[in-house]
Parts: structure tokens; sequence; C-alpha cells
């Protein structure tokens, strides 16, 4: 089997580490690529500079609720990224990255899963999480597109993919009658219901 992006072992200097934005970040690792695009950001040529190959934008790291922490090992917390969203190509990704015990598991989420999605987590939302059976769901927005949960099955896989519910669609409605419940019975924590409850007003902007 072929190694991912994030498995390759390369040379210091031929890739760049999401460590270099802050060391407390999870790693992601992406080859660079010096030729591969020419874009410029600002006013050419007289201000801003070369975007480089890659480039991440990231979330903050964020913790994962008690009861998905109890199905982790120890430590265990996740984080969103954005690579090359400014290239708007084939090169341009969103994963959101689980590191349970030391390793770390990137899931990419494909915009061919939310209707006009064109980034990820560039906008800066909260992301919270919580357990639907054997699996970890993800409760979020992505760019300016309606609330999502983000569904990732357990035990986590390097070769695994995220399952993406939009608000609305049967996944979500199956998922949402069981958050209804638990945050009903005080089973789930206050972030998750408080956001919940918020996200379930949420309406579709009239066209």
């Amino acid at each position: 089997m072929a190694a991912s992006e994030d498995q390759k072992v390369l040379p210091s200097s031929e890739f760049y580490s999401t460590k270099e934005l802050n060391p407390n970040y999870l790693e992601i690792r992406r080859e660079k690529h010096r030729f591969r695009h020419w874009k410029w950001s600002g006013i050419f040529p007289l201000e801003g500079g070369w975007i480089p190959d890659p480039h991440i934008i990231a979330t903050p790291v964020f913790e994962f609720s008690d009861e998905v922490r109890e199905r982790l090992p120890a430590p265990s917390r996740f984080q969103g990224f954005d690579v090359n969203p400014w290239f708007e190509d084939e090169t341009s990704e969103v994963l959101i990255a689980i590191e349970a015990g030391g390793v770390v598991f990137p899931y990419r989420v494909s915009p061919r899963d939310v209707k006009g999605m064109k980034y990820g987590f560039v906008n800066g939302d909260t992301i919270v999480s919580f357990l639907d059976e054997d699996a970890i769901v993800f409760l979020t927005t992505l760019d300016f597109t309606p609330p999502v949960m983000i569904q990732i099955a357990l035990p986590l896989s390097a070769v695994g993919s995220a399952v993406v519910h939009v608000k609305g669609s049967p996944g979500w409605d199956r998922i949402a009658g069981g958050v209804s419940r638990r945050c009903g019975e005080e089973q789930l924590g206050g972030d998750v219901c408080e956001r919940f409850a918020r996200y379930q007003k949420w309406k579709s902007p009239v066209p």
C-alpha cells in the first residue's frame, strides 16, 4: 500500500509541518513545492507575495468531550485544517485530525459532500464532539454552509474517511433524534446541547 502524504518520510527541508505554525498543533505534513503554483496574494507586484505551496490554516486545538475521551487512548484531542485553500484546486484539502495515544489520524472531508462548500474551517467556528454508537461525531459548520455533523467510525484508522451529514439530511436527522433525547435527559454536555439547539434553529437562506 502506498504511503499517504502524512506517512511519507521526507528530509526536513522537503516538507512543511503544522508544528511550524504552532508547536502545540497536531502534526500534519505536506511536501514543499516551489514551482507547482504561481499565485500572488495582494496587488502584484507592489504588495503581498507568492502564496507558498503548501499553506495551511488551522483551527485551535480542541479537547474531546468526556464520553469520547473514555473511548480513546490518552492523550486525545482534535483539530481542523485547510490545506492550500487559496489555490482552490485539486491540491486543496479539508482535514479533521484526531490525536489518540500520540498518533495523529487525519480524515479528509470532501467538498462534494456539502453543497456550496468552497473552504473548510477557515471561518473559525467552534467544533464540539460527542459519541453516536461506535462513532465520533463533530458538530460544526464548514465555510458558509448549513451546520454539519462529521462522523468518524471507531476504531480509528489510518485509511479511514469522514462521513458528512448536512442539516436536513437523513443522516443528520437520525443522529439529531438521539442528541435531542440525550440533551433532554442531561446525558450530553452543555456545550454540545447549546450548539445543537442553535443549529436546529438554522434555516436555509432564501435564494
